[in-house]
């Protein structure tokens, strides 16, 4: 999940920092208060295109950085953007590319709005929505596509030199041995790592406080004179009238802590902890995380593509096969291919047909009215490319989804579809979500939002006091003017606070009585915390 953002001289924003929660994330703001900005900060971290442009007048440059917590670790994904208009991108403190800073970032969070649902344009985006929703596998399909490739380039080998199969061998031996290097015990390994990991973190964290506590306990070789001294004072004080009680005391000082420290020995004695196993775990699970990147995106996947990669290597070291054998093989796998692709085709057209039903029956929950989705299959053999066909209104010629234009739309769009089939991303960042939307329909919205928020992180930027209401957490973009400068503060809002925000959003005023009422009442009516 995305934990905090840090701003810095980011258009009107001067400085600004925002801690954001699980669940439900609302960020509201008077009209050019900074919310687009906001997002702007978040979009840039994660690998946005960005410019001079973005950079508050009077200042030599502008800063973001975006903090993610993950299974796998932590995440700070940083961009610096110099007045020229030049960049600089960070991983955790390392200088990255921007491509390398986009790819993790777009693994990390999805934004829907009008111009930041750029990864419907990429290519197979909206194939892979239908696959995530189907629960289509095509691993089968890109085994056979990686076999069948390896057999036609053998044919073209024989039809042309030596050079490119040796050229072949070199870059399939490469592979091999990468992947032999490893050693990969078996294709779970890496969640059996992350277990045991997080059993010895643990433990380790129960050894460092017992320490702390023996420490604090235990006298040291120079401190013994004070702990010894217990049983003496406490004798020399019973022998004085008016001390007895306090001697008393000092005896069972002596034997509770003596007792305390025991005990403590105990319990840690009983831990079994390993900082060297901790070590090599948390190795071990940044080689698998590469190889995974690399020939993955699993573990069971780098096995199947290294048993193609073996035959490969045993084909092209071995005797060269006759064309005619090499064109049977070709046959029987262009068969095999056809017919998983068939299968692919016929699962995604089940499949597009009851995704088209579950969102044409979400549309009018999401304020979309009486639009429509068709998920429209190509003609080629397993339907891909895949296209998401939107008509706003009846009678209304049909968009290609990526290529629309409303970003309220667009934002319920991803909605309905991340509702229905679930996203990649623990981060949801939806702008714009709430336009031109009001009455029961924000609240149909809203309800959407947090439903989605109990699987994943909702972080949303919103104009409407009924959306702000189911919020779990509320921040608000305030802009002051002085001295002709503007600067934009970002703020978490609690309480009167809260209410006073959402009367706002209500009346265009915070000191409204009645819409105070009002707020309150929403709040409680709705409040997702």
């Amino acid at each position: 999940m995305l934990e905090e953002v840090i701003v810095e001289n980011l258009g009107v924003i001067e400085e600004g920092r925002l801690l954001l929660e699980p669940g439900m994330n609302v960020i509201s703001g008077e009209t050019g208060a900074g919310k687009t900005m906001v997002v702007g900060a978040i979009s840039i971290a994660t690998g946005a295109k960005a410019d001079a442009r973005w950079v508050r007048v009077g200042a030599q440059e502008a800063s973001v950085s975006a903090r993610f917590s993950t299974p796998e670790g932590e995440f700070i994904l940083s961009r610096t953007i110099l007045a020229s208009g030049r960049s600089r991108s960070y991983i955790n403190g390392k200088m990255a590319s921007i491509g390398e800073l986009s790819t993790l970032g777009s693994s990390l969070l999805d934004i829907h709005g009008q111009h930041d649902s750029m990864k419907l344009v990429s290519l197979g985006a909206q194939g892979e929505i239908l696959d995530r929703f189907g629960g289509i596998d095509t691993v089968l399909k890109r085994s056979l596509e990686v076999q069948l490739g390896t057999a036609k380039r053998s044919l073209a080998e024989l039809e042309a030199n030596s050079v490119s199969r040796n050229r072949e061998l070199a870059i399939v031996e490469f592979q091999i041995r990468e992947i032999e290097k490893i050693k990969l015990a078996t294709d779970d390994e890496d969640l059996l790592l992350e277990e045991e990991l997080d059993s010895l973190e643990q433990v380790e964290e129960y050894r460092e406080l017992f320490g702390s506590m023996i420490e604090l306990l235990e006298p040291s070789e120079g401190d013994s004179a004070r702990h010894n001294s217990y049983s003496s004072l406490a004798r020399r004080g019973g022998k004085l009238r008016g001390l007895e009680a306090i001697s008393a005391r000092l005896e069972a000082l002596e034997l509770e802590v003596r007792d305390l420290t025991e005990e403590i020995k105990g319990r840690m004695d009983g831990l079994e902890a390993n900082a060297d196993r901790v070590g090599e775990i948390r190795s071990r699970l940044v080689v698998l995380r590469d190889i995974k990147r690399k020939y993955g995106p699993s573990l069971p996947e780098v096995f199947s593509l290294y048993d193609s990669l073996i035959q490969s290597r045993d084909h092209l070291q071995g005797q060269l096969p006759s064309p005619e054998e090499l064109e049977s093989e070709i046959a029987t796998l262009e068969s095999e291919f056809l017919a998983v692709c068939k299968s692919i085709k016929d699962a995604r057209t089940a499949s597009a047909r009851l995704l088209e039903s579950g969102l044409n029956a979400l549309f009018p929950k999401l304020a979309l009215g009486r639009a429509t989705c068709e998920v429209a299959l190509s003609e080629s053999i397993d339907g891909s490319p895949i296209h998401f066909l939107f008509t706003p209104n009846p009678g209304q010629a049909k968009i290609d989804i990526a290529k629309f234009a409303s970003g309220g739309e667009l934002s319920r769009f991803m909605l309905a579809i991340t509702l229905l089939a679930g996203a990649e991303c623990d981060t949801q960042l939806f702008d714009e979500v709430d336009a031109g939307v009001g009455g029961k329909s924000a609240i149909e919205v809203a309800s959407s939002l947090v439903e989605l928020s109990t699987k994943r992180q909702v972080i949303v930027v919103t104009h409407l006091p009924q959306v702000a209401a189911f919020a779990g957490s509320h921040f608000v973009i305030t802009k002051d003017t002085n001295d002709f400068k503007s600067r934009t503060r970002i703020e978490k809002v609690e309480g009167a606070s809260r209410e006073i925000e959402i009367a706002r959003m209500l009346s265009g005023s915070s000191d409204s009585q009645l819409a105070k009422e009002h707020a309150r009442e929403l709040i409680s009516r709705y409040s997702s915390k």
